[in-house]
């Protein structure tokens, strides 16, 4: 028996195929079947749409072993989206089906929709990224994130070790398309994320951007923690009392232990941040008075101590991984 009727969740689910191109059976449970603890029900709808043509599905190989699928438009779903007026006309499904390693990245930069969607975050995938900004075809940008607060990300994601003249790529668009404010650079190998590194702090005076370079759990860790400035004054609160400052070296200062010190994070290991703190110079620490508490995750903490060596007004504190984790757990088991 046909599908007589979608549904309002069913054209949800075709036009986020169509906006991202592919999502696994436990992406689509998590996006919309969030309701139903089991997957089965997904199964169910998601085999319903494609035994009556709208999706495609292609199997999800790991280790020889089928761990899931990953669903694609078809015509018909496409043809669906066109007569309810939510795509362009000029839209064709050949142009979204994705295979191979092509499919698997995109499938790794849509879970960060999956893993932030609860927390206010949207994301464009990059077709929509390089027309907005006007950047070439070819760029290797990935997407967009946007945090609860508006702030816009230009997302990169190594999901392998990448070759040197790819991340140079990546570090030339960077330099170049500096309409993007901020860039998120994601990393799942430990070599993708040194390498990179390396060639960010050459080029890290010629490039106008922010750019945070961070491993891909502690990205998610950050993203969910510290995503707008209401979880950033949050966390400062858990060091004193936090004011607002209209004028001064930081926007932010906290009484602690006893004084008045400028406050600010570094859990997205953000080359601004960095640049703000070089800015607050020894000399206009003199003429200003405040010293500068800044919070960052213990991996990070030996290279900025190195960099601020000659700081003496610089103060970091320790945010353990577990209270990170803490948070993320609590504000979960409140929404259940």
């Amino acid at each position: 028996m046909k599908i007589k009727n979608l549904t309002e969740r069913d054209v949800r689910i075709l036009h986020a195929l169509f906006r991202y191109r592919t999502f696994t059976t436990p992406q689509v449970h998590r996006l919309f079947f969030e309701s139903n603890k089991k997957r089965d029900y997904c199964w169910l709808r998601m085999s319903y749409l494609k035994r009556d043509g709208y999706i495609i599905s292609k199997p999800v190989v790991n280790n020889g072993r089928k761990e899931t699928n990953s669903y694609f438009l078809t015509t018909k779903g496409v043809e669906e989206l066109k007569q309810r007026g939510l795509i362009d006309k000029t839209t064709f499904a050949k142009d979204l089906q994705l295979s191979g390693f092509r499919m698997l990245h995109a499938q790794q930069v849509n879970e960060f929709l999956v893993q932030l969607k609860a927390y206010g975050y949207d994301l464009w995938d990059s077709r929509l990224v390089k027309s907005t900004f006007e950047l070439d075809r070819n760029s290797l940008i990935q997407g967009m994130l946007i945090s609860p607060d508006e702030r816009k990300y230009g997302l990169y994601l190594f999901t392998t070790d990448p070759e040197e003249k790819t991340l140079a790529k990546v570090i030339s668009e960077i330099k170049k398309n500096f309409s993007i404010k901020y860039y998120l650079v994601v990393c799942t190998s430990a070599k993708a994320f040194t390498e990179f590194e390396s060639m960010l702090k050459k080029e890290e005076t010629r490039i106008r951007s922010s750019v945070s370079l961070l491993p891909y759990e502690d990205a998610l860790l950050a993203l969910k923690t510290v995503g707008d400035e209401n979880q950033r004054i949050q966390l400062f609160q858990e060091f004193g009392r936090v004011e607002k400052v209209e004028r001064g070296a930081f926007p932010y200062t906290v009484q602690h232990n006893g004084e008045m010190k400028y406050v600010c994070e570094n859990l997205h290991n953000s080359t601004g941040v960095r640049r703000r703190l070089s800015l607050y110079t020894p000399h206009e620490y003199k003429r200003d008075g405040k010293k500068v508490l800044m919070l960052i995750r213990k991996g990070f903490l030996q290279d900025l101590e190195q960099e601020f060596r000659h700081y003496p007004h610089v103060q970091f504190a320790v945010i353990l991984k577990k209270d990170l984790v803490e948070k993320i757990e609590k504000w979960e088991n409140a929404t259940l």
